[in-house]
């Protein structure tokens, strides 16, 4: 295979559910080697979150967590107990061996642990560390914690999501993935000025300041002009019909958006009927907006008894901006994927799972191009590995960490 853009490069993962595993998920993918750290006392949390995989009994249940395994896969495993001396040497040992430092706990658990990025840069000091806590690393807020689930709302993101005449609507954890590709990107920013410079350097990456971005039109708006944006649902604030409409089948919808009169007059006669053209309820842009509740209805009408793909192609192909909500079967069986090579079935190293599908690669690089090369590690899978051919650690030091609980790999058999 082709020779991946960020291989040479190597990665300490102590990321912890969504955020930051997603950030170092999308630099394995592109080929840095990424080594997960986790400890058998204290796991990744997202291998006791999230969707659980049934009928596996010889699998222990922190193996199962589907969100786990998407968001660590192409990674190495290794367990370091980080509360013990004996596991921040081991760490620091593995720090002078590699190039990126990322983290997501709250904003004191890498200084309580001694490990914080001064610390790390007299130890190396070209070493690049990326922080993601929630509220950043600064500010009257830095050492409250948080998750996307609160951290959506404070990003103003929930203000503006929501039905009209209803209240807001929480997203979710939206902030995880905006902070994870952005951490990224940052990550990618630095490694350049240090091939340039040499220089390592700190980032300082808010969750909630990622996702706040987002709504910048809202914020300028309000800067400019003093409006608050109401709740709009799919409703936009200039073209009519724009919006999510029912089709055949238990929850099964399609977007149609038309912002100019050709595409009104091509959905008409699309949809059979043109007479609509003529409705003065209908005839410009401005009465099509200010009758739209009149308008979806008749849409909604003509959508009921229709397969959500046979719209989107009918209207599609008469010039008229149209997609269908796929669900994750319709997505995992996406003619349109497939032929990307954008689904892809991952060997998890587990003979229960044997392989899984997983979503490849959305940067696709001429020259080099990320691939996927393995699903998620166990707990601890890569300790003899990465302790011994990469630090060099002695088969006999090895089992005595092991047998202190340092390196272990057994939760069940370490005291908490």
């Amino acid at each position: 295979m082709s020779r991946r853009a960020l291989e040479g490069v190597r990665v300490l993962d102590l990321t912890q559910i969504w955020a930051g595993p997603y950030c170092c998920r999308l630099l394995a993918d592109m080929g840095a080697e990424v080594i997960k750290i986790e400890s058998a006392r204290r796991f990744d949390g997202s291998r006791n979150y999230g969707v659980f995989a049934q009928g596996l009994p010889n699998s222990p249940p922190w193996e199962r967590r589907a969100l786990f395994n998407h968001k660590n896969r192409g990674k190495l495993g290794i367990t370091i107990d980080m509360t013990m001396e004996k596991g921040k040497d081991l760490f620091l040992r593995l720090l002078q061996v590699s190039d990126i430092v990322v983290e997501n706990f709250s904003a004191r658990v890498m200084n309580n642990w001694g490990l914080d990025y001064p610390v790390l840069s007299q130890h190396k000091p070209d070493i690049i560390m990326i922080s993601m806590p929630a509220f950043g690393m600064t500010g009257p807020e830095r050492d409250y914690v948080g998750q996307g689930s609160n951290l959506t709302p404070l990003s103003g993101l929930v203000a503006l999501t929501g039905y009209i005449g209803d209240v807001p609507h929480n997203v979710g954890a939206y902030t995880d993935p905006i902070a994870g590709m952005t951490g990224a990107g940052a990550l990618l920013a630095a490694l350049h000025h240090k091939a340039e410079t040499g220089e390592g350097q700190y980032i300082d990456l808010a969750q909630r300041e990622g996702a706040a971005r987002l709504i910048g039109d809202a914020i300028m708006d309000y800067t400019m002009n003093g409006r608050v944006w109401p709740l709009t649902g799919n409703q936009h604030p200039a073209h009519a019909p724009h919006g999510c409409y029912p089709c055949r089948g238990e929850d099964r919808w399609v977007t149609i958006a038309v912002s100019s009169d050709e595409e009104w007059h091509a959905l008409c006669q699309a949809t059979g009927h043109p007479e609509w053209i003529d409705d003065p309820r209908f005839s410009d842009t401005i009465n099509r907006w200010n009758n739209q509740g009149q308008l979806n209805e008749l849409i909604s009408a003509w959508t009921a008894d229709r397969d959500p793909r046979e719209v989107m192609e009918l209207l599609q192909a008469a010039g008229v901006p149209s997609g269908a909500v796929l669900t994750v079967p319709d997505m995992l069986d996406d003619p349109h994927y497939m032929a990307r090579g954008y689904i892809n079935f991952v060997d998890i190293n587990n003979p229960e799972f044997g392989t899984f599908p997983s979503l490849g690669v959305y940067a696709k690089l001429s020259k080099t191009p990320g691939y996927l090369t393995s699903g998620r590690p166990a707990l601890g899978e890569h300790n003899e590995y990465v302790f011994g051919s990469v630090l060099g650690v002695s088969a006999e030091e090895i089992r005595a960490l092991s047998a202190e609980g340092i390196i272990a790999t057994d939760p069940t058999k370490v005291t908490p």
